[in-house]
């Protein structure tokens, strides 16, 4: 948890904390990744913000103890503020001496870029480097002196038929110990020969001699690759890696129509023996969407088997998956969820794997979202989305109840207890099945997993949501519906300007102790939850 306050929990070291807001502030995605003819333009995006730094944040003036105060330090950090609990620079900006012999920038670059992503990134480290990488495929490489270009092709063969060569680059910062520079760049692969990147292209050059202000410049190009690469990472298919055989855009044009969807194909009709997935249960799933109009939800357009018997299916809409960006976006995607579920759950049908990687949100209908040059997508980046957040892949959804999962084959924490057998037992550890209340744990699970700033004004209804939505006993747990009602209480009321964090995972006493929310009782469900979609 990071907030701008102080925390609860005395264990917590509060020097590593960084009011969400101003990190969110900064590294916000791209609308669309630069391009590479765009990418200087990209790492100078502004700051944008003065980044307050609290008296007594030792920690931070520590390690920025020996930054001059020059102009652009003023600009950037307000370092003589008197207010208290405020943003902290460390560990998200944190620099070694360069006097020292122990000084690392290379690492010092790829270690807060790590801590920018908020760790939602694969993190390598060797002793002359240092890579981070999403969904297997490296994004960005930290370099020092002694590394040895030859073990690019190290990196090369892990990902090798996973990239469009003409589409994927390779970010990097290199620490040139003889001239003393950070240089930042990337690599693209060569055309005619997929197994080698071509050499580092220079964006631009940072000297740590007779610079005041290279820390400054280091934290402007930190933050943007920050930019690049959460736009990158919160696809919600990998659009950059269009050759992917299994998961592809495709783009459909005509005179009257510009359709996106998103293409998969699956070689066998089993998708997953452990969870007893299948195509066809899969379909019958996409067309009870259909029947019965579930809104928030995304759609199977056509499935055919192609020459070699693979099911290709094709779905829309298409949109970007990414966390909130704040407690406007939090509600606006609780709320088009539980839409989702009245209508799903009314139908005996689960999704059964409800997190942000399965949600995303959609494109307003008439932005032009492709092709986009980096700072029109800034400008236009609130116009290009619409308040509508789509619940989607419903490759392991079924009809309730279904029998617990084994121990061991599902990932531990993101999913309900019930779900899974009790180790040894041979039971689950509520009971011998699990129904649509899954799905309820499963928007407990989205809100502990926001990493969103939340005013006090709404802190306290949706600590409770929380706390009801993960109560181990699923018949404790609220409706969909029920949930609806107090999220559209806050989506009217207005938020103060204080900010606390929802809390991870709220102790179970408390909400043993917590009220059942009070719902819509005596109105139709799917009335209420039936809503246009944009």
């Amino acid at each position: 948890m990071a907030t701008g306050s102080k925390t609860n929990n005395s264990n917590e070291d509060s020097s590593n904390h960084c009011t969400l807001a101003v990190i969110r502030a900064l590294t916000i995605p791209f609308v669309s990744p630069p391009k590479t003819d765009e990418l200087e333009d990209a790492l100078f995006s502004p700051w944008g913000v003065r980044v307050p730094v609290d008296p007594t944040d030792f920690s931070t003036r520590h390690h920025w103890q020996k930054q001059k105060h020059t102009p652009m330090f003023e600009r950037m950090i307000d370092w003589d503020t008197t207010s208290t609990a405020t943003a902290s620079l460390h560990p998200y900006f944190s620099f070694g001496d360069p006097d020292s012999p122990f000084f690392t920038p290379w690492k010092d670059v790829g270690n807060c870029l790590k801590y920018l992503m908020l760790h939602r990134v694969e993190s390598h480290q060797s002793g002359s480097s240092l890579s981070l990488a999403s969904r297997g495929i490296a994004l960005f490489l930290a370099t020092g002196p002694m590394f040895s270009e030859s073990e690019l092709e190290k990196l090369r063969l892990t990902l090798s038929n996973k990239v469009h060569p003409e589409r994927y680059y390779l970010l990097r910062c290199h620490h040139d110990g003889r001239q003393k520079q950070l240089i930042f760049g990337y690599h693209q692969m060569h055309p005619d020969d997929q197994s080698v990147f071509q050499i580092l292209r220079h964006l631009h050059v940072i000297s740590l001699t007779n610079n005041d202000d290279w820390r400054l410049q280091t934290c402007v190009i930190l933050k943007n690759l920050a930019r690049i690469l959460h736009c990158l990472q919160d696809f919600a298919v990998p659009l950059l890696w269009s050759s992917l055989t299994k998961l592809r855009l495709v783009e459909q044009s005509n005179e009257t129509n510009h359709q996106p969807y998103i293409q998969k194909e699956y070689s066998t009709p089993n998708i997953c023996s452990i969870t007893n997935a299948t195509v066809g249960n899969m379909m019958d799933v996409y067309k009870m969407l259909d029947v019965a109009q579930v809104p928030h939800t995304d759609r199977l357009i056509s499935a055919k088997e192609d020459k070699t018997s693979a099911i290709v299916c094709n779905f829309a809409p298409v949109g970007r998956s990414y966390l909130p960006q704040d407690v406007d976006e939090l509600v606006d995607a609780l709320i088009c969820v539980c839409e989702a579920l009245v209508v799903l759950h009314k139908r005996g049908v689960m999704h059964r794997d409800i997190r942000w990687a399965n949600v995303f949100h959609t494109f307003a209908v008439d932005a032009e979202h492709s092709g986009e040059k980096v700072t029109k997508a800034d400008r236009g980046r609130a116009s290009l989305f619409s308040r509508e957040w789509v619940l989607f892949d419903f490759e392991f959804a079924a009809w309730a109840p279904q029998p617990p999962f084994g121990a061991h084959t599902l990932t531990p924490g993101n999913h309900a207890p019930e779900m899974v057998e009790s180790e040894g037992s041979g039971q689950a550890q509520t009971g011998q099945s699990h129904d649509v209340k899954v799905d309820i744990w499963g928007l407990g699970f989205l809100l502990q997993t926001a990493n969103v700033d939340i005013p006090k004004s709404h802190l306290s209804a949706l600590q409770n949501i929380q706390a009801d939505c993960i109560q181990t006993n699923p018949v404790n747990r609220p409706s969909a519906l029920q949930c609806i009602g107090v999220l559209k209480e806050l989506q009217a009321k207005p938020r103060s300007s204080d900010k606390d964090v929802v809390q991870s995972y709220l102790p179970s006493e408390h909400a043993k102790k917590r009220p059942k929310l009070i719902g819509m009782a005596g109105k139709d469900e799917e009335a209420n939850a039936r809503v246009h979609q944009g």
